[in-house]
């Protein structure tokens, strides 16, 4: 335990336990682990309790994950990278230099791939790509959003539509191609534009086949 201030702090041989430091004034303590067998342990809750790394966040220099008590820790190469090894830095105030996978018990720290990422629980889908439907009327319903309309010279028009909700949302989805507007509402919704090129209202995405999700209001 280096205490206040910026600390080197040599394991040399055996298994030494290094206590990380993130108070203020608290510097930055080096780590020189000559076996790289040691554990770095957080002592600042009431449950002290030994990191064990955490899944990659962006690249392969950049891990956050949780320790047994919940809490988050971030780990970053300052030089190196997962694969090759490197200076480890730790919450930004333990610096591990030489840190080396694989090599003695890897101070008790493993680094992962990126973790699987989960949709959302959503209440509501939302599917662009309207049935389009075609009619002969003399008004347009208001739960029908025209396409092309044709006067047919006494009073009629023929017009293709497709049905949409009180939000203005395709509610037979899944069909022709075509650019679509979709709106989220305020249930947690999974709004899928499907093919063409689609405009999200609540977070503006353009790309086909694309998806997004939107938490309840």
């Amino acid at each position: 335990n280096g205490g206040q201030g910026s600390d080197t702090l040599l394991g040399g041989t055996g298994v030494d336990t290094y206590v990380l430091n993130t108070g203020a004034g608290q510097g930055i303590d080096t780590v020189l682990d000559s076996d790289r067998t040691g554990y770095l342990r957080d002592d600042t809750t009431s449950n002290p309790i030994v990191l064990t790394g955490g899944d990659q966040f962006g690249d392969n220099r950049v891990f956050r994950g949780k320790d047994a008590n919940g809490v988050s820790h971030l780990y970053t190469f300052v030089t190196g990278n997962r694969s090759t090894g490197g200076d480890l830095m730790v919450d930004g105030a333990m610096l591990i230099k030489d840190y080396k996978p694989g090599q003695g018990n890897d101070m008790g720290i493993t680094m992962s791939g990126p973790a699987a990422q989960a949709n959302p629980t959503t209440t509501h889908d939302i599917k662009g790509d309207p049935l389009i439907h075609s009619a002969t009327v003399s008004s347009i319903p208001s739960d029908w959003v025209t396409i092309s309309s044709v006067s047919n010279g006494n009073g009629t028009y023929t017009v293709e539509y497709f049905l949409v909700d009180a939000d203005r949302n395709p509610i037979e989805g899944g069909y022709q191609s075509r650019n679509d507007y979709l709106s989220g509402t305020g249930a947690s919704d999974h709004i899928k534009g499907l093919g063409g090129i689609d405009t999200f209202a609540d977070a503006v995405v353009r790309a086909a086949n694309d998806s997004a999700w939107r938490a309840a209001a």
